[in-house]
Parts: C-alpha cells; structure tokens; sequence
C-alpha cells in the first residue's frame, strides 16, 4: 500500500478536503565529504526551474562542469557513480538547512516512509525515535518479538548486527531493522547504563496503533500509539466497545506517540470537537500552504463525558495536535509532562525514484501558539522519578548478573514473602536499585514469560492513577450536576 502524499506545487483549494501530509520523528544522516563538496553548486539547479537568474545559472554550468570533471578525472573509476554523486549532493543540499526533519529519500527510504504510513512490514515490533540521548525505544508493540524480547520504552539502540549506528540516523537505523520473516537481527541496547545486545527473530508486523479497555467505574482508557491511514477506523472501533460498556469518562494515552499522518490526526480530532472548531492552522512562506484545519462532523463523544489527555517527554507531532486542540478548546485536561516539541510540519515529493521530505510549514494550535522545541505543557504535571547515578549503576549491574531471571526461574510465581526476601537479599549485597524498579521489572518479566499483556498498569504507572483519580472526581461531579 502506497502512502497518498502530497506536493506544494499542487495545494488543494483552502476550502477543499484536508491535504495528505506525512510528519515522522526523524533525523537523517549526513552528507558525504564529496556530496558537501557539491551541495552548493546543486543548489542553483533547483532554483532554476524557478527562475532564469544569470547569476544561479552560472553556478548551474559551475556544478555540471564540476560534474563532468570528477567522472573524467577521479582516480578510482570504479567508484564513480553518477547517481549516487546526485543523490549525494542532494542529500547535502537540503542537510545544509540544518532542519532534522528535512532530508533527500532515497527510493529504499520512500518504500520505508510508505510502510511506516500504511502500518504493515517485516521486522521486529518497535517503534523508534531519534532523541537527544540517541535512537530510543518510543514503544514496543505488544505480542511481536521485541515485547516478547523484554525491550522497553526508553531503551536507547547502540547498535544493528553488531554495527554502530551513532551517526547512522533514524531511517538507516529502521532499514537495518527491518528484514524478510523469519531472519535474525540482533541490537545492542542500552538502559540505564547497562548495555547487552539481544537477538530477534523478525516477524510480519501488522500494527494496530489503537488500545481500548475499560478501567473500573466506567472509566475509559483509549491509547493511540501512532497515526496511520487506519487510526480513524480503530479509533472509531474502540469508542463503540466503550460506549457498549457505558463509560463515564475517558483516558487518552498520548505517551510515547512519536505522531504520524496529518490528516489522520485532525480525522481523529473531529470525533471529539465541536462541528467548525479549529483543529490546527499551518503557517508557510507560501500563502497556498497556510491554511486552517476544522472539525467538519459534529463529535462522536459526547460533551458531557470527560477527558484526560497522557502526555510525556515523547509524545511529538501529530500526537500534539491533538493534545493541542482539546486542550485549547476547553475538552480535556493534559496530564503528565511537557511533550516533545515537533512543530513542523513536512511535504512528502515524489522526485525520479526517490523524493524530497521538506519541512514547508509550521503548525499553530487553536490558541495561535508555535510549540516548535517548547511542547505543550500539561494542565496537571506529574514528574516521574528520577533515578540517581549511583541508582542507575546498581541497576546496570543487577540485569547483566541475571540474578531476576534466575531468581524467577525458581520461583515462577513468586508470592510477596518471596519477592520481599529477594529483595533484602539484595540489598544485602549492596545493591541500591530502587524497589519499585526492581518490582516492575519482576512484573514485567512474569508477564512476558506467561505471554500475558496487559494494556495498562494502575500498580506502577503513576501518572496513569493520577488520571484515573481525576476521572473519578470528574466523573462524580457530573453525575450530581445532573
């Protein structure tokens, strides 16, 4: 399945069906010294088809005769390739802009964007963002090989077969993943400050990217792991299984949610908006791109049922729009902490058997506000702990020991006698990992080895309690309202 997109060159009218853009959490690699070396002269050869300028014109015959020179001259023959020279200088050309989220796609990186959309490929069950720490572990899906494998949000991936892939950016990185059923991939992964690497076997990963259940009280949990062509569809389907359970309130968990299609997003937030209500507006140097984004159906959910949005330092993009929106128009309060900060919005076009990724426009939430590296900050924040250095080094030499794991294998189902000796065992020994840690990730490892996923955690997930909490009273004052 092929991911409609869209060209600036061709804008839909402004009053026309939302336009196909794609935004992914993204960075690409650098240029080659030769493609830098060439980036300036390929520059004039875009500006061309623009204008005849005799200046730029000069700096296209500069570029072809550089062209000409380095296939006539360059000592080694056989490395000299006309594409790739071309593919090399666009690929500097739009690095030198400095924006992560702009690049030159190859044809294998265009196939790689359409996958990622449609929500259906061959690989290992993760979803993956390029952060400050490094490539990070947004999610693992739950049931494919890297759930099962004990991979967790925050887990940072150092390396693909034994290759680094420090510089290797997020798409490359994705490529290496991504494989034929049934072939083996083996990432180094590191947590806090631990690293070991841990093989997979790749599966076909057919993705849902929605959650549902019912937490007690009628209390609804909807999370939305990424937006793809079919996230209206499941979110559509969750909210008809809750409204069979009569829920009173809902959680939405936004956390993680690295975002995805434009227009799946505002599809998404009109299920919740008032008919007419801005979802987004986007702001571009070119007038044909600006352009305002509403709600154009009267809401699925009804007003008087409340909502809290979930949001963290991951959530980015698309999943912003939507927290933007509800927030801004009075729908829902936002817990948890300050998301990413993706404000741009990028245009996906299609050129020869690759395509250009550029960033076109920023988007503003219905308040006019620019998140673009600020986030949106939640209504209610609630911070998770942070674990100290010394912590973090326990932890590191708990997990490379094993000593959960062979403590589980001889204890399957321990019961909390058992779990309380372990851990002075521990302690004992001089391990300072925290408690709770260490109990979660007991829970977890019990979980996978009996391949059993649950979709929340109301025992460890805090800012998860903290919103159900909120629900209850919500909810409460409501009911006596009415």
């Amino acid at each position: 399945m092929v991911a409609p997109m869209s060209s600036p060159h061709s804008p839909p009218a402004p009053d026309g069906p939302p336009r196909r853009g794609i935004e992914r959490f993204a960075l690409v690699a650098a240029a080659t010294g030769l493609a830098v070396f060439l980036l300036f002269l390929f520059v004039a050869a875009f500006a061309l088809a623009r204008r005849s300028d005799l200046g730029e014109e000069r700096y296209v015959e500069l570029f072809v005769d550089v062209l000409r020179h380095v296939r006539q001259f360059y000592v080694d023959e056989q490395e000299v390739n006309t594409k790739d020279l071309v593919e090399g200088a666009l690929k500097g050309m739009i690095d030198s802009l400095g924006d992560p989220y702009s690049a030159y796609l190859t044809a294998e990186e265009m196939e790689l964007l359409e996958e990622t959309s449609s929500g259906q490929f061959g690989g290992i069950g993760v979803v993956i963002g390029e952060t400050r720490r490094g490539i990070e572990v947004s999610r693992p899906i739950r049931g494919t090989p890297a759930f099962r494998a004990g991979i967790l949000p925050g887990d940072v991936i150092v390396a693909v077969d034994g290759r680094s892939i420090v510089e290797l950016g997020l798409d490359e990185t994705v490529r290496l993943i991504r494989g034929e059923p049934q072939t083996e991939v083996a990432l180094t992964i590191k947590r806090n400050g631990s690293e070991w690497e841990v093989k997979l076997m790749r599966a076909v990963i057919e993705a849902s990217s929605v959650e549902r259940a019912v937490i007690d009280r009628g209390i609804g949990y909807l999370q939305i792991l990424s937006f793809t062509m079919n996230t209206l569809q499941q979110v559509r389907e969750a909210l008809d299984y809750l409204q069979d359970g009569e829920y009173r309130g809902l959680i939405m968990d936004l956390r993680g949610n690295p975002g995805g299609l434009l227009d799946s997003v505002v599809e998404v937030a009109d299920l919740f908006l008032e008919k007419g209500a801005t979802v987004v507006s986007t702001e571009s140097r070119v007038l044909a791109l600006s352009r305002t984004y509403r709600a154009l159906e009267d809401p699925v959910v009804p007003a008087d049922i409340p909502i809290a949005v979930l949001i963290d330092r991951y959530s980015a993009s698309a999943s912003e729009i939507l927290t933007g929106a509800l927030k801004d128009h009075g729908r829902a309060l936002v817990v948890g902490e300050t998301s990413y900060g993706k404000g741009s919005v990028q245009e996906i076009l299609p050129r020869g058997d690759g395509g250009v990724k550029l960033t076109s426009s920023y988007y503003l939430t219905p308040s006019g506000a620019n998140i673009h590296e600020v986030g949106i900050a939640p209504d209610v924040v609630v911070e998770v702990e942070e674990v100290t250095e010394e912590e973090k080094e326990s932890y590191r030499e708990l997990v490379q020991s094993s000593r959960i794991e062979s403590f589980l294998d001889a204890n399957p189902r321990p019961d909390d006698a058992q779990v309380g000796d372990f851990l002075r065992s521990l302690q004992a020994e001089g391990y300072v990992t925290p408690e709770e840690l260490i109990r979660q990730y007991i829970k977890d490892q019990i979980n996978r080895r009996s391949y059993v996923y649950p979709i929340y955690d109301l025992e460890y997930d805090t800012v998860l309690r903290q919103a159900v909490s909120l629900m209850r009273e919500l909810s409460a004052a409501e009911a006596s309202s009415n």
